[in-house]
């Protein structure tokens, strides 16, 4: 398909047709209200299809997006609009700083699967790791030297260290069942599977949150001592919550008006502020086509 509209469904019939249930929708970026009855603040409105974002340690948000079909990735410094840095042939997702800010890396679809891209700040290219059937999530390690994957083999989902400078010997450093891990010094965090919450992993796993919604595990985030999570408990009103990384109550950090589970969120560790997706339109309609055999 050459459209960015998204299949939600398909059903086949007779003599190859096809019948593709399509979601389009517009949205743009924002930062959380302090408050329910305040409204958001537009942060970008050039009509992004934001898949993934992340904030680098000195407050550049660098943002994996789809406009007008085309994918790449924009950055904006501090007290910046963004710009586009670089397009891209197809959009990945899971876009994360280096510890250092000089690097990001995200996930690609490669020939034989997925594996992690790397580039520098401006935009090039200087490597890819790995290519495997699965990957569900990447991030750095604290030094900058390694990348902490999370990809399946025959078993299940598990976490693996990948020395940048040698991939050939990447190892596991996780049981099984650990998905979607976020890294922050030496604190690692995952959604474990099968079971509801945030997890702190370092050491004897231990639960952060029970999280109530977990239709899209991979929407939350690890800044300034804290996990940061949506809460759609109230359809009407969506929350960002935050706990502290050594446990205890959430507390709420911003309203997210207009926000859907699985929306990207990040958060400035500068400010404090929280940026994600509000959709701000949605239409569905049907659409088909006829396979043809070549």
């Amino acid at each position: 398909m050459t459209s960015p509209v998204e299949i939600d469904s398909l059903a086949s019939g007779p003599g190859g047709l096809l019948a593709l249930a399509l979601d389009s929708f517009k949205s743009v970026l924002t930062v959380a209200s302090a408050s329910a009855d305040r409204p958001p603040q537009i942060l970008d409105r050039s009509g992004l299809e934001v898949r993934s974002m992340d904030y680098a340690p000195d407050g550049t948000l660098a943002v994996m997006a789809v406009q007008s079909g085309g994918p790449g990735i924009w950055l904006a410094e501090p007290g910046k609009p963004l710009h586009q840095l670089l397009s891209l042939t197809s959009c990945g997702c899971g876009l994360r700083w280096s510890p250092d800010g000089t690097r990001f890396s995200y996930l690609q679809a490669t020939r034989e699967g997925f594996g992690v891209s790397v580039l520098t700040r401006g935009g090039a290219p200087l490597a890819q790791y790995l290519s495997v059937q699965e990957i569900a999530s990447a991030d750095w390690s604290a030094d900058g030297k390694s990348l902490l994957v999370v990809r399946r083999d025959a078993t299940d989902w598990r976490l693996w260290r990948v020395d940048l400078a040698h991939p050939e010997r990447s190892f596991p450093v996780s049981g099984y069942g650990w998905q979607f891990v976020r890294v922050r010094g030496s604190m690692i965090f995952g959604v474990k599977s099968g079971a509801p919450g945030i997890w702190r992993m370092d050491g004897t796993p231990r639960r952060l949150t029970d999280w109530p919604d977990l239709s899209a595990p991979w929407s939350w985030t690890v800044t300034a001592g804290r996990v940061v999570y949506p809460d759609f408990s109230d359809p009407a009103h969506p929350r960002l919550m935050a706990v502290p990384v050594t446990g205890g109550q959430a507390v709420p950090i911003g309203y997210a008006a207009g926000a859907v589970p699985g929306s990207p969120i990040a958060v400035d560790p500068t400010s404090g502020r929280a940026v994600y997706r509000q959709q701000t339109r949605e239409d569905a309609d049907i659409g088909w086509i006829r396979l043809v055999r070549q």
